[in-house]
């Protein structure tokens, strides 16, 4: 678990926050359930970096993995590290 919290951290460092998507302030970022659909290529993981890194940068309340991880495949997120 600890790799994945290591990858994130790095992927929200780059991740620039000098233009941001008009979407980013347009989503009701409350709403239990958000669906950003669209082509690959599109900015939507980029839309998530970003709000994570204006919102919750410093905090442990938002990671971000993808499915297709390995550690995913043999792990279950909610393990203890």
């Amino acid at each position: 678990m600890e790799k994945l919290i290591q990858r994130f951290d790095r992927k929200i460092a780059t991740t620039s926050t000098v233009f941001s998507r008009y979407l980013l302030d347009e989503i009701n970022w409350n709403d239990r359930l958000i669906a950003i659909i669209g082509l690959r290529g599109v900015i939507k993981t980029t839309l998530l970096f970003q709000y994570t890194k204006r919102n919750h940068a410093k905090s442990e309340e938002a990671r971000y993995t993808t499915l297709d991880d390995i550690y995913v495949q043999f792990n279950l997120l909610t393990d203890p590290p």
